[in-house]
């Protein structure tokens, strides 16, 4: 599931109590007992959750051929990602 059910960011225990819900209904309503892949959109950093940090469009950084600049974008866009289902 990739979602973005708000219309502005969330606290990261919100999604922590979002994602550990469809895991455990998932666990208790079906039969494999398969758990969900679920993912927040991040293309501009983590921008769905509260206090992540928000990035320019990724298009405009590739235009300026600053790889290390997008790396680290993409470091600190997995950190803050990751923060919102550290609790899981």
């Amino acid at each position: 599931i990739l979602n973005t059910p708000f219309d502005e960011a969330q606290k990261a225990s919100t999604w922590q109590k979002i994602i550990k819900k469809i895991q455990d209904y998932v666990q208790k309503n079906t039969r494999l007992k398969i758990p969900v892949i679920y993912g927040i959109d991040s293309i501009h950093g983590a921008n769905y959750i509260r206090e992540s940090t928000l990035f320019p469009q990724p298009l405009s950084m590739a235009a300026s051929f600053n790889v290390e600049i997008a790396r680290e974008v993409g470091r600190i866009t997995s950190l803050e990602t990751r923060a919102a289902v550290k609790k899981i």
